[in-house]
């Protein structure tokens, strides 16, 4: 039997713009005032805005809260891995 990957769910909760909760974080890639850039269980997260704060973030469960006021949330799918894109 293959080995396979359990795939975290993934959610994003945005309120009024200014906060916000989301689960399947695996990394933080960047963070700064204007913009988020997470690697997620569904593939690259950029959220930008203004202000923008990670209030708390569990490395554990994947959990991450943060606030600020959010211009645009991003996501760009995953890639499969080069061999099985090699090998269809």
């Amino acid at each position: 039997m293959e080995n396979e990957t359990i795939k975290k769910r993934h959610s994003l909760t945005l309120e009024n713009r200014a906060k916000g909760s989301m689960t399947g974080v695996s990394e933080v890639l960047s963070y700064g005032e204007n913009e988020l850039c997470l690697n997620t269980s569904e593939g690259l997260l950029t959220l930008t805005g203004k202000q923008l704060k990670i209030i708390k973030y569990n490395t554990e469960d994947g959990s991450l809260a943060f606030s600020g006021s959010v211009d645009t949330v991003k996501y760009n799918a995953k890639k499969p891995p080069l061999i099985k894109r090699i090998f269809k």
